[in-house]
Parts: C-alpha cells; sequence; structure tokens
C-alpha cells in the first residue's frame, strides 16, 4: 500500500487504445508530483510485460465503448491473479450495470467516467486506490451491492456464524474500513494475526477481497448473520482517509466537481 505523504513518487501505468489520450493523461499525471508516469498501449501482452518490467502501484486502463469489455475484463482478472499488489483502474464513458460490475469482480479498484475527467480529480482518484481504497460513484456501489445481494455467496445464510469469535471482531472492523493497523491496535494483537484472521475470514465466508467482504456486511445487515453485523446507513458519501463505506441516493444528472467529491467512494483496504 503506498502512503500519500511518500517522499518518492510512486509509479502509475497508463494504457488505453488511443494514443492520443494516453499521451494527455500521463502529461497530466506527470504535472503531479506523486506519480512516476509510464505510456502502455492497450495490448494484452505489452500491458502485462509492461507491469512485469515497471511494477506499479496503479494500472490505469482506458476503455472505449466500441471496444469489447470481454476482452479488458479478461485482461484485468489476468492482472489481479499474476500481479496482486498491483491495483487497477478502469477510465470509460461506459457506466452500463453490466460494465461496472464485471470490472470490480474481476479486481478493479476505481473507476472514473471518462466524460467528468478533471487531472485534480483523477489523480486524487489514483492516489487513494494507491493507498489501499475503492473510487466509485454511488450508484455504482449500488449496482455491485445489488450483484452480490442476488448472488450464492451474498445470499449464504451461516456465513458470518462460521467465524470464531476474533475472527468476527477482525470481520467487523475491516468492514468499518479500519486498516490493518488500526484493526491492530484496536483488538491488542499484532498486524500479522490480523493478516491471518482476514484470510481466514475471506476463506469462511466465500470473499476475495475487503471490498468484498464489506459488501457482504452491508447485504447482510438486516439478516441476523454472525455475531451482530452492523447496520451501514449513513450520510452522503464524502472520499476520507478512513475509507468508510457510505452510501446516499445517487444523483442521476451530471455532476459538478464538488458534486463529483461529495458523491465519490472510498474503502479501505489492503491485507498486504
Amino acid at each position: 500500500m503506498v502512503s500519500p505523504d511518500a517522499a518518492v513518487p510512486f509509479p502509475v501505468l497508463v494504457c488505453d487504445s488511443d494514443e492520443m489520450m494516453v499521451r494527455l493523461l500521463a502529461a497530466d499525471l506527470r504535472r503531479q508530483e506523486h506519480f512516476q508516469v509510464t505510456e502502455c498501449p492497450a495490448n494484452s501482452s505489452k500491458i502485462v510485460s509492461s507491469i512485469a518490467r515497471t511494477s506499479p502501484a496503479v494500472f490505469v486502463l482506458g476503455l472505449r465503448t466500441h471496444e469489447s469489455s470481454g476482452d479488458a475484463i479478461q485482461l484485468l482478472r489476468r492482472v489481479h491473479h499474476q500481479f496482486p499488489r498491483v491495483r487497477s483502474i478502469v477510465i470509460s464513458e461506459d457506466t452500463g450495470e453490466e460494465l461496472i460490475v464485471e470490472i470490480f469482480r474481476a479486481g478493479v479498484k476505481g473507476f472514473y467516467r471518462r466524460s467528468e475527467y478533471d487531472p485534480a480529480m483523477f489523480a486524487r482518484c489514483i492516489q487513494r486506490v494507491a493507498e489501499g481504497q475503492i473510487w466509485a460513484r454511488n450508484n455504482q456501489i449500488g449496482m455491485v451491492i445489488s450483484a452480490f445481494a442476488s448472488s450464492p455467496v451474498a445470499t449464504e445464510p451461516k456465513g458470518l456464524q462460521s467465524l470464531t469469535p476474533r475472527e468476527s471482531e477482525v470481520a467487523r472492523a475491516v468492514s468499518e474500513g479500519l486498516s490493518n493497523l488500526e484493526v491492530a491496535q484496536r483488538l491488542g494483537i499484532s498486524i500479522h494475526t490480523v493478516k491471518n484472521h482476514i484470510f481466514s475470514v475471506f476463506e469462511k465466508i466465500g470473499v476475495s477481497n475487503r471490498a468484498e467482504l464489506i459488501l457482504y456486511f452491508v447485504t447482510h445487515k438486516n439478516s441476523g448473520d454472525g455475531h451482530g453485523s452492523r447496520s451501514t446507513h449513513a450520510s452522503p458519501a464524502v472520499p476520507q482517509p478512513a475509507g468508510r463505506l457510505r452510501r446516499s441516493a445517487a444523483q442521476e444528472s451530471t455532476p459538478s466537481n464538488e458534486d463529483l467529491k461529495r458523491d465519490s467512494v472510498d474503502m479501505c483496504g489492503s491485507t498486504r
């Protein structure tokens, strides 16, 4: 996980089938002191080799509406499994539910709508994702929650009941958006022990990352599952370092930059 106060810029790999767009995105990011940017064409083999060579903290993939999303989803899954420490962001004009759900299932940590592009806000998106959070709008998070709610994992009634008391404490703390260090401090245990508990929780309830665990708690808030899972009703979402999940009614109109800031969602988390 990248510290936002790191003195050394962290590496970012930018890929898009439009060469001009790659150059524009890279140029904007290079104006920021936090990033060391590498450009790459949207070619699967070249992307994989570039990631292996540059070890980016964040991988940005631009998608076009006329391009097949299937190949992109396959690439994102490959990156997620082959390079688990690399955090992916998709920038696209397509905000359809199918794409949103599938990219997050493929391990993406952030989604940015191309028509709302603002250099400063996009840089903030990359920095938040590098810190271990998830960047998406409330209505997009709602799409993912709905998809999980209708999946076998989300409807398994005994998932949380299978946890030990300590695993349950760790799972609840993670679902609140706490980092590994914060969980360790709260429970008086080591970070290594926290990580072991998190991996055990993932295996028992059938999720693969912290975002899915948070969504699991959200979809089970009224089910009575486990050791008293908590309600997550809250005020409108504001990106915060603590990375808590906050849901509000999504605004359907095209937002201003301030609306986008207010309507963005961060969810903390790396198990590494």
